[in-house]
């Protein structure tokens, strides 16, 4: 087998690849632009650039594993396909009316997303299956031609098929699939029984008809990737990243293109989860701060946590197992601007790649998060992406001054701290949704800080919330990437089976695990990897009439009503934990059967650092003037090279450590060390 495996993340400013030689563990890695108008240009460039500094050929690659925003983007531009919805007679409207909630509970002029189907393309028809999947109602074949017929000429792509009760029996939606094949073979079509079998009419429906929004262009978007490969003479399989942090074969994700939404960013919380443990911490918050927004999450006890409630874009609910994940437009693109009343804001909207911040001298004139970091001197304009890309100070102060600090009468540096601040406040509010929200104490964590902007800013973040610990892995402009090749291979599936724990069918919730457990080893066996297999089984579970479920894992073997008792204490003891009380006098529902089948492929190993003492006085390349709060002016800083820097060193703040991907800045009364991964480890 060839030597390389390579992860290749596109990003909304940069496309970023690694590359690991298994052999000797050397990393090689590459960032370029995005390329928005055709992202595979972007990763075409960073395989050139791998050829030309390092000599690496693509077909020298073992594996490729890919993250993409490829069907976010496609659900938030709303570049979709033209979908119809073939639906049970008196269920068309689930989609526009969707599950009685608001975002913001006392906010009476919140609106509801737009259907990604019009009405005029939802058609009913005459059948029923029951909650206990009897059928009641059979289907008429001729009917159901009839509205494919008209769907057709109204020019749709892609039909999602949602029928009432088709997670208990799948019947009548695999002969309406049957039909629409038969008449039109090109048509996507996206059952709802196989994208998610799970009851809950509106969930069910809203993630199939994202599933056929997103699929024709993602298919398109897969096979050209596949073609790129085949063209250039690659031999290795391309494998995409899921939103829940396991990594499929694209032919799979073909079918099932919801299950990437989240890719890119999900890729990152692997990483932190891997490079946490081997810093020593279990507890963890992930952040990953890029050029278009920032990320958080918790990895608690060195698993990340993991919810099936996601929603995207503009809120449609998305009923797939993901990361649990809380995103903010505050990356390092993020446009600062003034709101009607004249406060200053920064984001949700991004300069992107292109034109990019206005320091990038490409055009864009809006004054970003980087520019306001440029302007307090916290990047090198001289060593951006290790001094390939030059950037301009000048072109940042004027932005900052001509767009903000004119109008609001204020000192240009006053006004950058003030997009700092600006935008750290959103942050911050963002890691205490992932964890005051779900009942953790942000000061039991470590934060694992990657993205470009990342390192810079996590210090800033620790002091607010009390955070006494930052690790800043290597080359943190690229982790994502990099925590693709220490993703699993990962296939996960549910199904509905309500009934109460106390009388529950031993031997249905056995077949129905075995049956789950098969698909996915079936699934794993088309791999060309080496592996080892691990089957997680877990159930949802509720107090009868409650309206939401906590997930309780199942231990391995047959399960006995003794089992089932076990379980239900378990699920009495985190209902306390996440809510403050239980009530185990009340029976127990058990609502989805949920089963993960992991191929656990070799993890590449990080290369130790040789242990020399060597002083970080080696690594220092001079001083700047750089802006630190505390001070409320610029003093004359150490700036040291990451590359330089040894084993055990120690540096002390206020200090910049500069690296080709990403600039770490160490504020008064922090302290960096290095550890024997090379990981920099920031403390109070």
């Amino acid at each position: 087998m060839p030597p390389y495996r390579v992860g290749v993340d596109i990003g909304g400013t940069f496309t970023d690849l690694v590359a690991i030689d298994e052999k000797t563990r050397d990393v090689y890695e590459v960032k370029v632009p995005t390329t928005p108008k055709d992202p595979l240009n972007g990763v075409l460039n960073a395989i050139n650039r791998l050829k030309m500094v390092y000599n690496i050929e693509i077909t020298d690659f073992s594996q490729l594993i890919h993250g993409t925003t490829i069907a976010t983007n496609t659900i938030i531009e709303k570049k979709g396909a033209k979908c119809g919805l073939i639906t049970t007679k008196g269920f068309r409207d689930v989609i526009e009316i969707g599950r009685q909630t608001r975002s913001k509970l006392y906010d009476i002029f919140v609106d509801r997303p737009e259907p990604l189907i019009p009405r005029h393309l939802r058609v009913e028809i005459s059948e029923r299956v029951l909650y206990n999947g009897e059928i009641f109602k059979g289907i008429d074949e001729k009917e159901i031609e009839r509205k494919v017929e008209y769907l057709v000429k109204n020019g749709v792509q892609s039909i999602a098929v949602c029928l009432l009760h088709s997670y208990i029996n799948p019947e009548h939606e695999k002969i309406v699939e049957k039909i629409i094949k038969k008449l039109y073979p090109d048509i996507f079509v996206s059952l709802s029984s196989d994208v998610v079998p799970e009851f809950r009419e509106y969930e069910r429906f809203s993630t199939t008809v994202l599933n056929a929004y997103v699929l024709p262009r993602v298919k398109k978007y897969l096979d050209s990737f596949e073609e790129f490969l085949v063209s250039k003479g690659a031999r290795c399989p391309l494998h995409v990243v899921q939103q829940s942090g396991g990594i499929v074969r694209s032919e799979f994700v073909k079918n099932k293109p919801v299950v990437i939404v989240e890719s890119g960013p999900a890729a990152g919380v692997i990483m932190a989860q891997h490079i946490g443990k081997l810093a020593g911490f279990s507890d963890i918050i992930s952040l990953d701060i890029g050029g278009t927004t920032a990320k958080a999450a918790t990895i608690i006890g060195g698993m990340p946590e993991v919810t099936t409630e996601l929603y995207v874009a503009e809120g449609y609910p998305l009923k797939i197992p993901s990361i649990d994940l809380v995103e903010v437009g505050a990356g390092g693109g993020s446009i600062a601007w003034l709101d009607v009343a004249g406060a200053l804001k920064v984001g949700p909207i991004s300069a992107g790649a292109d034109p990019g911040p206005a320091c990038y001298c490409k055009g864009g004139t809006e004054p970003t998060l980087t520019d306001a970091h440029v302007v307090l001197g916290h990047i090198n304009p001289n060593y951006f992406l290790g001094g390939r890309m030059k950037i301009s100070v000048e072109e940042a102060k004027k932005a900052v001054k001509d767009k903000l600090a004119a109008k609001l009468q204020m000192d240009l540096i006053e006004v950058a701290e003030g997009i700092i601040d600006v935008a750290m406040a959103t942050v911050s509010r963002a890691i205490r949704k992932v964890t005051l929200r779900r009942g953790h104490d942000p000061r039991d964590f470590a934060i694992v800080a990657f993205g470009g902007a990342g390192p810079m800013e996590a210090a800033m973040l620790a002091e607010e919330l009390g955070i006494r610990n930052i690790v800043i892995p290597p080359s943190p402009g690229l982790a994502s990437a990099l925590g693709m090749l220490f993703a699993d291979m990962r296939y996960e599936y549910v199904l509905t089976r309500v009934m109460r724990i106390k009388n529950a069918d031993v031997n249905l919730i056995n077949e129905t695990y075995s049956s789950l457990e098969n698909k996915g080893i079936s699934e794993l066996k088309k791999e060309v990897v080496n592996f080892e297999t691990v089957i997680l089984r877990s159930m949802d579970l509720r107090y009868v009439g409650q309206s939401y479920e906590i997930n309780i894992p199942v231990p391995p073997g047959e399960v006995s009503g003794e089992d089932l008792e076990n379980i239900a204490a378990k699920f009495h003891e985190k209902h306390q934990m996440i809510y403050g009380h239980s009530a185990p006098e009340e029976p127990v529902e058990l609502v989805n059967l949920r089963v993960t089948v992991i191929g656990k492929a070799a993890k590449p190993k990080l290369k130790e650092l040789p242990k020399e003492k060597k002083s970080s006085d080696t690594a220092l390349k001079g001083t700047r003037k750089v802006y630190f709060k505390k001070y409320k002016d610029f003093v004359e800083c150490p700036i040291y090279e990451r590359s330089k820097l040894a084993y055990d060193s120690e540096v002390s703040g206020p200090a910049i450590i500069e690296e080709m991907s990403s600039t770490i800045v160490i504020p008064p009364d922090y302290t960096a060390r290095v550890d024997k991964y090379g990981n920099i480890i920031i403390s109070r």
